[in-house]
């Protein structure tokens, strides 16, 4: 068989073919190769007509039950709909919530932020003393300050 064969006939004609392809030993991939047709396409076309891949046969699923491409009855394994259970998953273990903060955590004192500008000789200079002494520019800083100011102006 070649491809223009194969688009000149009907689907259902095409179905058939394929099962008896598949029923002498023949596999989708084989076949669809030997056509020049991709499988993929294939595979969803029979998919989006309702067809189902059953024991190596390509049938169409009906309310009725299944019916097979050759006109053959199979009988049906419905369920009835009270024996039916949905599927359902299981709720997710709910972790109890732990308070938490996030960020810097809270100053014993109220802060405001002061931005200055200095020499960069004098900066250079910091920068060395708080590498040296292990202490917080901010921290000296403001113990120099409070060294410079008179008894009055500072409140505790």
């Amino acid at each position: 068989m070649i491809k223009e064969e194969w688009q000149a006939m009907t689907f259902d004609e095409q179905v058939r073919e394929l099962n008896q392809r598949l029923s002498a030993g023949e596999s989708m991939t084989t076949f669809s190769k030997r056509l020049g047709i991709d499988k993929g396409n294939l595979s969803r076309r029979l998919k989006r007509e309702g067809y189902s891949l059953v024991e190596g046969q390509y049938i169409v699923q009906g309310i009725e039950g299944q019916l097979d491409i050759l006109g053959a009855a199979l009988e049906a394994t419905v369920k009835p709909k009270a024996d039916i259970k949905p599927k359902v998953k299981p709720a997710p273990e709910q972790k109890p919530e732990i308070p938490g903060k996030a960020g810097r955590p809270e100053r014993e004192y109220a802060v405001k932020k002061l931005t200055i500008e200095i020499r960069e000789d004098t900066f250079k200079a910091l920068h060395h003393y708080k590498i040296d002494s292990g202490k917080k520019l901010n921290s000296f800083i403001e113990d120099l300050i409070k060294q410079a100011l008179p008894a009055g102006y500072l409140k505790k």
